[in-house]
């Protein structure tokens, strides 16, 4: 399924799938406090009810307050985690939502980063992939890459 900020298609669709996962790993190239506090409840459902959530990002946007994350992270420790990437030499640039269901996962990859702009102001284009055993398995294992 094509998703975009037109209607904020990209941005309501993540508000309504991660709820329902027990694992939300998402990789952005920037993120800033008032993009995720347009998922920020979204998060919080899913980990009341038992999923973590683990996003990595390439920057952080230096002059911004994060406060509202460190305290959802201090909520949650073993279930919320938020990186900056330190691969050295190299910038995270790819945006993926990877969103671990019980029954089935969804993978979210396309051009919008963790950021109001990401989700709801830029003309931003994801595409929005059921996801077989396999190919989690393979975005999984280039996911924990991203993460060092």
């Amino acid at each position: 399924m094509l998703l975009t900020n037109e209607e904020q298609q990209t941005l309501m669709r993540l508000r309504e799938l991660i709820p329902q996962c027990i694992q939300v790993d998402i990789i952005a190239g920037f993120m800033s406090p008032q993009g995720f506090e347009l998922l920020a409840d979204a998060f919080r459902r899913c980990l009341a009810s038992g999923g973590s959530v683990d996003i990595t990002v390439g920057r952080l946007f230096e002059s911004e307050n994060y406060d509202d994350c460190r305290r959802m992270i201090a909520d949650w420790p073993e279930r919320m985690a938020i990186r900056v990437s330190d691969m050295p030499d190299r910038l995270v640039h790819g945006k993926v939502y990877l969103l671990r269901q019980r029954l089935q996962s969804t993978l979210i990859i396309g051009s919008s980063n963790l950021t109001v702009g990401g989700l709801q102001a830029n003309e931003e284009i994801n595409v929005e992939l059921p996801i077989a055993s396999l190919d989690l398995e393979r975005v999984g294992n280039y996911i924990d890459y991203l993460k060092r």
